[in-house]
């Protein structure tokens, strides 16, 4: 009994070394778009960004399936965002989360797309920050391009580790104008986006170690003797 007492000890220290690392939830708010009103209601400017909103440039809105609007494409849900064409080179969207963001954390970036158009490019990224603030210092952590086909929804899926601590981090994607054409029916569409944060492993005190390694010796000797 006295040798079961020891291993659930050591049991219990063990599990305090598995504590570190454990990956936070999603960190996107709404990037399913299901609970947004359709049309641009609910979304804000890329001119002046807002913390855990959609900020989109341009006439970006959001769409429901199975109406005009959404020219054919079917969500995953009832929703999903439409990209438009805009004057720009690109049309944009993007979502700064807030939070503390420790250094040598790994940010994956994962987002559905999709297109109504035959050459539907752009490219996605992952920006940290120390604020949302003008001037802020910045980290990229990656910055990926994408090529639609006419194959339906396809699933990118893109991870970087934070070089600093961070306090904002951006998620960022655009469609490249050259393949939108609102005259031409031509657009964008964003679902199911999603951005994990996986802290560093935080190496175990040294004295957790010591009673680990001693609880355990402590054990198989007692078993030994019975």
């Amino acid at each position: 009994m006295r040798s079961r007492s020891l291993l659930k000890r050591a049991s219990v220290a063990l599990a305090m070394l598995t504590l570190a690392g454990a990956a936070h939830a999603n960190v996107i708010s709404n990037g399913d778009f299901e609970g947004l009103a359709t049309g641009m209601g609910d979304l804000n400017s890329l001119n002046t960004p807002l913390l855990g909103v959609w900020n989109v440039e341009g006439t970006n809105q959001v769409v429901a399936d199975g109406t005009p609007d959404a020219f054919g494409i079917s969500a995953f849900g009832d929703q999903m965002l439409r990209v438009d064409q805009t004057g720009g080179g690109n049309a944009q969207t993007q979502q700064f989360v807030g939070g503390s963001f420790l250094a040598g954390s790994t940010v994956t970036f994962s987002v559905d797309l999709n297109g109504t158009g035959s050459n539907m490019t752009g490219g996605l990224f992952v920006n940290g920050y120390s604020s949302l603030a003008p001037g802020a210092t910045i980290e990229n952590l990656f910055n990926e391009t994408f090529s639609l086909g006419n194959d339906g929804w396809e699933t990118y899926t893109f991870s970087g580790v934070l070089s600093n601590d961070v306090s904002v981090l951006e998620a960022h994607i655009f469609f490249n104008n050259s393949g939108l054409s609102i005259a031409g029916g031509s657009y964008g569409f964003i679902d199911n986006a999603s951005m994990t944060v996986t802290p560093p492993a935080v190496p175990a005190p040294p004295a957790v170690l010591l009673m680990v390694v001693g609880l355990l010796g402590l054990a198989a000797a007692r078993q030994r003797a019975a």
